[in-house]
């Protein structure tokens, strides 16, 4: 195990037959979820480390959801009043 890999609660495993298991660590109960869980859990995961990270810095963040797009003043540029700073 990697040491990145000692923080997180869901890790990837192979069996003894080389088949991949996904597992997610809950309450301290080991669950094995399918491909599609295991991947939005990291991703929320990872989104979620990527926010407190940058609130930490001090940087500006979007307070628009996925999926929807802003209105931008110009390419690349989002109009002040799509950001936040937390």
């Amino acid at each position: 195990m990697k040491k990145w890999q000692e923080t997180r609660n869901y890790k990837r495993i192979k069996d003894q037959n080389g088949i991949i298991i996904n597992i997610i660590t809950v309450d301290g109960v080991d669950v094995e979820v399918n491909d599609e869980v295991f991947l939005a859990y990291s991703q929320a995961d990872r989104r979620e480390r990527y926010i407190i990270e940058e609130v930490e810095a001090g940087k500006l963040l979007s307070k628009v959801p996925s999926g929807i797009h802003p209105v931008q003043s110009s390419p690349g540029k989002l109009l002040r009043d799509d950001l936040i700073h937390l």
